[in-house]
């Protein structure tokens, strides 16, 4: 779907940026990205703030699906690209422009637009300029106004945050997101290590080793690991108990 219906429409993208579900992750995609020459970027496990824009925008689709499936749920997918119309057409508050409009230079085709005068005909040479100029204005304001939007996100998470900071041969514990089948995540330990630090990145991720593999964490999803005075790890997810935390 990717190569018939985005790439052939929209052209070839130079970065990407997706979770690290399987189907991202396959083969498939590995040889599509290094056809078309494509940097492929991945979030990191359980940290959905890293691809934002696209969490909330997948809320507001299922806010619009769930108002016309069947009670059988079956045909969710034949409204897929009507949800994604009227999303695209829609004003966003970040931008205060709609998706199409940054796209296409002008605002989509609607039923309601029939009862507008019609517009008189351009040639190429005049549909050419004044689409560059609408691009360039468009994109101009929207850059301010995401500007604008990210830095009062800044400004409000920052206000409830308190980064801890993380360096080389730390020994950090990991928030459990996982529980094992036919076990209750709420009876299940919380945290899972220790574990130790081997990387750390600019972008609050940090690599760490777990045994003979390696994995990146977000900083949210770690704390400092703590001993007892006798050298005893106090926390019943320590490495002596990890096969109950893992």
């Amino acid at each position: 779907m990717s190569l018939t219906k985005i790439f052939t429409c929209f052209g070839i993208p130079q970065t990407i940026l997706t979770d690290q579900g399987p189907d991202f992750m396959s083969q498939l995609i590995k040889d599509l990205t290094t056809i078309f020459k494509t940097k492929h970027l991945s979030t990191t496990p359980y940290h959905p703030q890293t691809n934002g824009a696209l969490e909330r925008s997948h809320l507001t689709l299922k806010d619009y699906l769930k108002h016309y499936l069947s009670p059988n749920q079956k045909d969710w997918d034949t409204y897929i690209e009507f949800a994604m119309f009227s999303y695209n057409t829609s004003i966003h508050k970040s931008t205060n422009y709609t998706p199409y409009e940054l796209v296409f230079g002008h605002k989509a085709y609607l039923p309601s637009s029939i009862v507008q005068e019609p517009k008189l005909l351009y040639t190429y040479d005049d549909y050419v300029k004044s689409l560059q100029n609408k691009l360039n204005i468009s994109f101009k304001i929207a850059r301010e106004n995401i500007t604008y939007s990210k830095h009062k996100s800044k400004e409000y998470y920052d206000k409830k945050s308190n980064p801890i900071k993380f360096k080389i041969n730390d020994l950090v514990v990991i928030y459990n997101k996982q529980t094992k089948p036919n076990l209750c995540k709420k009876l299940s330990p919380t945290l899972k290590g220790p574990y130790k630090i081997i990387k750390v990145f600019p972008n609050n991720t940090v690599e760490i080793q777990m045994g003979k593999k390696k994995a990146k964490y977000h900083t949210n999803m770690l704390k400092h690991f703590v001993s007892d005075d006798n050298g005893h790890d106090p926390d019943p997810c320590s490495s002596t108990n990890s096969h109950s935390c893992n």
